[in-house]
């Protein structure tokens, strides 16, 4: 099993599949392709472990097992029955079923899972909604491809964030942002005043010190059939990200609540990063450092409010003209990169923004810009 060859289906966010690309080229995967919804690749079961742990931007990683025509329930239940469920699953493996249809003769999802449901259940698997490992089946133009959910929960559930914030930016997409920011902790600071439950500081600082995004959590592939625990434990023992550069990584922090920034702290110490400085601040105050000499540009990474924590659109006006007045007043060299899910107050700002990507977060479509500073 270590060596056997698969098609590999690393999902993400609409949006993020280039920066995915980039991540997953580093991770050392090769012949990737991005595709809408994620980036598929060829590789083996390393390669699946390592992305698993070693993604920061994927939501899931999917094995292809099998794909067939059928255009009816009685032909998809016989070709499921037939395949080799043995290979993956053992006797007594706990499995939920998705399914997923369109442009297709089968156009019915519950239909389609009691059916494999069926077929799995009489290899002697345990149908869990709430913690088997997942077995998808997308159909589309009559044609079933049929996956294995290797990552169980989502990957952007990385195992540290207990406390949360207000409007908390998902792990996966606060990723993404520090990405796409350019920031790498190798220059300057990284600075982010509306910090919450502090996902884009810790994701940022654990990025910097090559701190394996899943180090925390466990995954699916450790309950299949030929799971390599010798393989597994040289890839989690040696990381999957790009050498770090220590504690020397100085990130900064702040929050008006005090409360979120306690919370903020608590996870960032539960996901076992240091380097960053943590303050009950107003923005505008954490934002002065940008035009302090003695202070090297660096990059604002944030996630402001857009009318979610804040009620009153003048006070949201003003906020977002009190950050681009401290961006403009910055040395110059600092950047900006911020998300919103209103680009009417992003304007605001007053600064040349260029996208970065778009993409959907809690039902709401946002989208991320960059601006250059002084």
């Amino acid at each position: 099993m270590p060596d056997e060859r698969l098609g590999v289906f690393a999902a993400c966010a609409p949006g993020l599949e280039p920066w995915l690309l980039e991540e997953l080229e580093g991770l050392g995967v090769e012949r990737a392709r991005a595709v809408p919804g994620g980036i598929e690749f060829d590789g083996d079961w390393a390669s699946v472990y390592r992305v698993n742990l070693g993604s920061s931007l994927a939501i899931c990683v999917l094995v292809r097992i099998a794909e067939f025509r059928c255009a009816r329930l009685p032909e998809l239940r016989r070709k499921l029955g037939n395949l080799e469920w043995g290979r993956w699953l053992g006797r007594g493996c706990r499995v939920r079923v998705r399914a997923r249809a369109k442009k297709s003769k089968l156009y019915h999802s519950g239909a389609i899972e009691q059916r494999a449901a069926e077929a799995l259940a009489e290899v002697g698997c345990e149908i869990d909604d709430e913690s088997g490992v997942g077995i998808h089946l997308r159909i589309e133009h009559n044609v079933c491809q049929v996956s294995i959910d290797t990552s169980g929960a989502p990957l952007h559930r990385r195992g540290w964030r207990l406390a949360s914030g207000k409007a908390p930016l998902r792990e996966d997409l606060a990723a993404a942002l520090v990405r796409a920011s350019g920031w790498t902790g190798r220059e300057g600071p990284l600075v982010d005043p509306f910090t919450g439950s502090g996902t884009i500081a810790i994701e940022a600082a654990a990025n910097a010190q090559g701190l394996a995004p899943g180090r925390l959590r466990s995954f699916a592939f450790e309950h299949l059939v030929g799971f390599d625990e010798s393989v597994w434990s040289r890839i989690r023992n040696r990381g999957a990200c790009p050498e770090g550069v220590g504690s020397a990584v100085r990130v900064f922090a702040s929050d008006r609540d005090a409360g979120a920034v306690r919370h903020a702290r608590e996870n960032a110490e539960r996901a076992g990063v240091v380097g960053i400085g943590w303050e009950r601040r107003a923005f505008r105050e954490t934002l002065e450092m940008c035009a302090d000499s003695s202070v090297p540009p660096g990059v604002v990474v944030c996630n402001p409010p857009y009318g979610v924590r804040l009620d009153a659109p003048r006070a949201l006006r003003d906020l977002y003209a009190g950050i681009g007045h401290a961006l403009r007043a910055a040395r110059r060299g600092w950047r900006l990169a911020i998300v919103s899910g209103d680009v009417r107050l992003v304007r605001h700002t007053g600064l040349k923004l260029e996208p970065l990507f778009a993409t959907q977060h809690g039902g709401l479509r946002i989208a991320a810009w960059s601006a250059e500073g002084g």
